[in-house]
Parts: C-alpha cells; sequence; structure tokens
C-alpha cells in the first residue's frame, strides 16, 4: 500500500525542521529522508521553499500564479508581464508532475481559462495561455473542466472561448 501526504504535510516538516536552525536546503532534505524511510510517496510533492515557512520567500510556482492573478484583474496588466508570468508557469509545470498537482491545487487551471476567455483577442497572450494550458495538463488531465468549452484557431480563423454551463 502506497503512502501519500498532502504539500501541507510536507511544508510543515519543513517548517519544524527550520525551526531547529536548519538551513532551508537541509529541512527540506531531511523532511524527505523522514517521509521515505516511512515509505511515502512523494512524486505529488514540490520540494523546495514554500510560502507558508516563516522568513523564507515564495517558491517560484506560487509567486508567479500569485502575480499572473493579481495581473488579470488590473485594467492597466501590461501584454508583455503576463507573457513573462505564463512562460515562468510553464517552465515550472515542466519540471515535474509535482509541480502541476501544486498549481492545479491553487488554482492555475481557472487563472489560465480566465486568460483565454479575456485575451482571446490577442494572439500573443492566447497563444502563451495555450501553451501553459498544455504544459499545465500534460500528464496532468485531472483538471480539464467540461464547463469549459474553448474552441482556438491561432492561425487567423477564429478566436472563441466561452464559458458554458
Amino acid at each position: 500500500m502506497v503512502r501519500v501526504i498532502t504539500q501541507e504535510t510536507f511544508n510543515e516538516v519543513v517548517k519544524e525542521n527550520l525551526e531547529l536552525d536548519m538551513s532551508p536546503e537541509e529541512a527540506i532534505e531531511d523532511a524527505v529522508e523522514q517521509f521515505e524511510a516511512q515509505g511515502v510517496d512523494l512524486s505529488n510533492i514540490v520540494k523546495e521553499v514554500m510560502d507558508n515557512i516563516p522568513g523564507e520567500s515564495k517558491n517560484k510556482l506560487k509567486s508567479s500564479l500569485d502575480n499572473l492573478g493579481k495581473l488579470i484583474k488590473t485594467s492597466s496588466a501590461k501584454e508583455n508581464e503576463i507573457i513573462t508570468e505564463l512562460k515562468i508557469l510553464k517552465e515550472e509545470f515542466n519540471k515535474s508532475l509535482a509541480h502541476k498537482v501544486f498549481a492545479g491545487s491553487n488554482g492555475a487551471y481557472s487563472i489560465l481559462v480566465d486568460i483565454l476567455e479575456m485575451y482571446s483577442g490577442n494572439y500573443d497572450i492566447a497563444l502563451a495561455a495555450l501553451n501553459t494550458i498544455i504544459a499545465l495538463m500534460n500528464g496532468n488531465p485531472d483538471l480539464w473542466k467540461r464547463e469549459y468549452k474553448c474552441d482556438y484557431q491561432l492561425s487567423g480563423y477564429t478566436e472563441e472561448c466561452r464559458h458554458t454551463n
């Protein structure tokens, strides 16, 4: 029987290790060793310093998701800022399944679909968003939701993405 833990459980152990005056790298390494010794499958865990650890910066994935979420809520969002964050996310998603699972549990799919809806007329943003969704979904199809219907033909024909009920 395979044992699994949540990202939050892993982060709590890392946090406890940091309180024992370990460096972030030592704290993560020790947490991995502890869980592996117990037979825990860590394939769904991002083994990086996360945002709930006091005094440590957010990891790149969580930070980029937060930035992108803020950008799409402001009317002054610049195209290059959105595309930059989408590229960062795509790179993070390509690191491992754990990164994709973590992103999915932090609303990445919904944010990306929102971007497709909001910027369907902007070829560059729509293309970057589609490439990012592909990276997120590749090997991780559980995030796909039937309530979203997206039809994109980015070669210049029609570009539409609508939310259906």
